[in-house]
């Protein structure tokens, strides 16, 4: 049976903690949020897990496509795509949380000829079945360096056609991959940040001939 005074203790020190408690919470909430400390211990998807995923829902990420290209229902704000009840729930089920263009026009049949190249420089739009399209993994943010805005995040791109790669040897640790006004890197794995990783900078790891790993720094 609980004696008197370790009775009365227990009580003063629930009259005391839960007011501290209480006062605390929304101190430490704000905190959470101003630090962002989620994206502190958050971490990135493996290569692997995004692999498994892309092939476990293959024909759901073409469907995406598809309805991205094509569909003349699909609404848009800006470049992103805006789902409907129903696309989202592919997207959720594929571990997506965005679509959105590379903003290049891949200009058939070759977006690698000067005349396509100009074509596209001068273009003031984007071609919805011509462009490369980006799928954010849902992942969450993951952030890099100390800064809370600092993040860098994984996910899906497709090429609409398929791309020029460099596997020269001036680059021996990657490869390089030709958009139609960019070269970016190509690397075997992307478990590991790579060399270098700057501000801006997107690098990709090819999984089929159109479609790759993107790892991007503040975007």
């Amino acid at each position: 049976m609980e004696q008197p005074m370790a009775k009365k203790t227990k009580m003063r020190l629930i009259r005391v903690g839960v007011p501290i408690v209480l006062l605390l919470a929304p101190i430490l909430y704000f905190v959470h949020l101003e630090l962002d400390l989620g994206s502190l211990i958050r971490t990135l998807p493996s290569d692997e897990k995004m692999i498994a995923n892309f092939r476990e829902h293959r024909e759901d990420f073409e469907k995406l496509v598809k309805i991205y290209q094509y569909d003349s229902s699909a609404r848009f704000d800006a470049f992103s795509l805006v789902p409907s009840p129903q696309v989202e729930a592919i997207m959720k089920r594929d571990n997506v949380d965005l679509l959105f263009s590379d903003l290049e026009n891949w200009i058939p049949p070759d977006p690698y000829s000067e005349e396509a190249r100009k074509q596209s420089l001068s273009s003031t739009k984007v071609g919805r079945n011509i462009t490369g399209i980006c799928f954010n993994y849902a992942h969450g943010p993951v952030r890099m360096g100390i800064d809370k805005f600092d993040h860098v995040r994984k996910g899906y791109y497709y090429a609409p056609v398929v791309p020029r790669i460099d596997k020269g040897r001036q680059y021996p640790a990657y490869e390089l991959l030709h958009t139609p006004n960019h070269r970016v890197r190509l690397f075997k794995s992307l478990n590991k940040y790579p060399d270098s990783f700057l501000p801006g900078e997107c690098y990709f790891r090819q999984i089929e001939p159109q479609w790759f790993i993107k790892l991007c720094r503040g975007e």
